[in-house]
């Protein structure tokens, strides 16, 4: 046996180095994919070592030991102690056993049954293992309508949070994206992901080695930004000639929400924002709502769940235009030219009429257009003093003298599931696994009741 040992040492050891040779990449992958194959790599690697290192010590020995050759005839005048003591004890149990069979194999069955269940309702289910990839996206949304200008600004603000709590050396990189380019300028917004000039977005990547967890920094922040951002906010309010009163109570309308900062954690959520997310779709919008709503409250009492908002904006600031046709053709005017005059004044002249202007020295042509600047059409009454084209003689006509103009509310985002319009709320996890929660917020959407005739929910992320 132990030359027989000897003559398959290499074969062993070449068998053992193309089996570990396999797992060799695992080593220089990063995060993500490092936390995925790495656990496997280890497993199977130290499994073949410490099965080369028996093959050749232990299990040689134990051979020798336990197929000794027996001679007819041959009565040794004591038997070994492994003989004696441990196969008379092993023939003594398996006898029992066998004897006892009808009473041993279900009593097996159901320990086995019992154990799995207790293990089921304990263990987590995960698409993909949770990581901590030092890379993490945070929404942040002022009150709905607020002006680019605040919006940049409170980026900042956020930012110079972000690097008091984790330290401003523990950041590698920082990018940001503050409302939504103008239509006037040529660009095509779905590449940015912003709903409006009210909508933020921060990229953080932190330093390998940092030391900081990004488990517990999400945590903090969720804490401390809307008591140190909304005094902040309000105090911009006012400035823009708000009062106090209404500038504290708009500050309080802010969200933060963080979003998957790694490429796999992305891909894993089907493009949904957040690894949760509760679809409600319908024929009637109000209906819809008003079920997300309920939806949206029962979530918000899972103590797992962060983040609990809506995606959409439900209630952006509108100012409605009603022509009076009446005193409308009175003066003079039609549809047209009244529609034509605000739009000038609030977006641009551009969609009233084109004008190039090419320079002969470059031959670059480039668009002319007149706009008002968007901090002085603030409300509707900048918007009812807009004066319209002249006409029959009416030199000083202004829109409220042709329109009834009144602020209102209108959804600032649609979004359709099948040609009708839906409303999701979305989710973040800390704290437990995807399988429960993905059970406890099936069991909220149960709690929430019926759902109104022809509206309909589905899951995703």
């Amino acid at each position: 046996l132990f030359r027989s040992n000897e003559i398959t040492a290499v074969a062993r050891l070449l068998a053992l180095a193309c089996i570990l040779s396999v797992f060799i990449p695992a080593f220089i992958m990063s995060d993500p994919l490092r936390s995925l194959f790495m656990p496997l790599a280890l497993g199977v690697g130290f499994a073949m070592i410490s099965s080369y290192l028996l093959s050749s010590t232990f299990v040689p020995v134990m051979a020798v030991w336990l197929l000794k050759p027996h001679h007819p005839g041959a009565h040794p005048a004591k038997e070994p102690f492994f003989e004696r003591v441990v196969v008379a004890a092993y023939e003594r149990l398996a006898g029992w056993i066998v004897a006892l069979r009808w009473l041993v194999v279900p009593s097996y069955l159901a320990g086995v049954a019992i154990a799995l269940l207790w293990l089921g309702a304990r263990l987590g289910t995960e698409l993909f293992p949770q990581i901590d990839s030092g890379q993490f996206v945070l929404r942040f949304r002022p009150p709905p309508g607020t002006n680019f200008e605040i919006t940049r600004m409170m980026a900042q603000k956020i930012l110079g949070v972000i690097e008091r709590e984790c330290g401003k050396d523990a950041i590698d990189i920082s990018i940001g994206f503050a409302g939504q380019i103008a239509p006037n300028f040529g660009l095509n917004n779905v590449i940015l992901l912003m709903r409006g000039p009210d909508d933020g977005m921060l990229r953080v990547a932190l330093r390998e080695g940092s030391g900081v967890r990004l488990d517990s920094l999400r945590e903090r922040l969720r804490e401390i930004l809307p008591g140190e951002v909304s005094p902040w906010l309000a105090g911009e309010f006012v400035r823009t000639g708000l009062d106090r009163q209404t500038a504290d109570s708009r500050a309080r309308n802010i969200s933060f929400g963080f979003e998957p900062g790694d490429m796999v954690s992305n891909v894993m959520s089907f493009g949904s924002p957040a690894p949760l997310e509760v679809v409600v779709y319908g024929p009637r919008l109000p209906e819809v709502r008003a079920h997300a709503e309920k939806i949206k409250r029962e979530m918000a009492k899972i103590p797992c769940l962060r983040d609990v908002q809506f995606r959409q904006s439900l209630d952006y600031p509108t100012v409605d235009v009603d022509i009076d046709r009446e005193k409308a053709g009175l003066s003079g005017m039609d549809a047209q030219n009244i529609s034509d005059s605000v739009l000038v004044a609030t977006n641009s002249s551009r969609y009233v009429a084109l004008n190039f202007w090419q320079d002969t020295t470059t031959g670059f042509d480039y668009q002319v257009e007149v706009l008002v600047p968007t901090q002085r059409m603030t409300s509707a009454r900048e918007v009812e003093t807009i004066p319209l084209s002249q006409v029959n003689n009416f030199t000083n006509l202004m829109l409220r003298d042709v329109a009834d103009v009144r602020g209102g509310v209108t959804p600032g985002q649609i979004d359709r599931f099948s040609s009708q319009r839906f409303i999701s709320v979305t989710a973040n996890i800390e704290a437990t696994d995807l399988g429960t929660a993905s059970r406890l917020v099936d069991r909220a959407v149960a709690q929430a009741g019926n759902a109104p005739k022809g509206v309909s929910i589905i899951m995703r992320g």
